[in-house]
């Protein structure tokens, strides 16, 4: 796949519009913060509930059919990962 190539030049645009555009960086990154907050601490919750071996056969099919995440067990505590897209 080529790289895609840089556009030179400008655009107007109301200023409200441009604000608006800048602040929805700084909530998305806010929430990106919150998220990662967030799936800690429900790792942990689900780290006092989890035993190993009993949940073992319902996470491998909770995995199978996520798109979205995986739930992985190590050393005992239950991990989240949510794969870049």
């Amino acid at each position: 796949m080529a790289p895609k190539k840089k556009v030179v030049g400008t655009v107007d645009i109301p200023l409200q519009d441009y604000l608006d555009l800048v602040s929805s960086g700084e909530l998305s990154r806010e929430k990106q913060v919150r998220l990662a907050k967030i799936s800690e601490q429900l790792e942990i919750f689900l780290s006092f509930l989890v035993h190993e071996e009993f949940f073992r056969e319902a996470i491998n099919q909770f995995n199978s059919q996520s798109s979205v995440c995986e739930i992985h067990i190590v050393d005992g505590r239950v991990k989240i990962d949510l794969p870049d897209k």
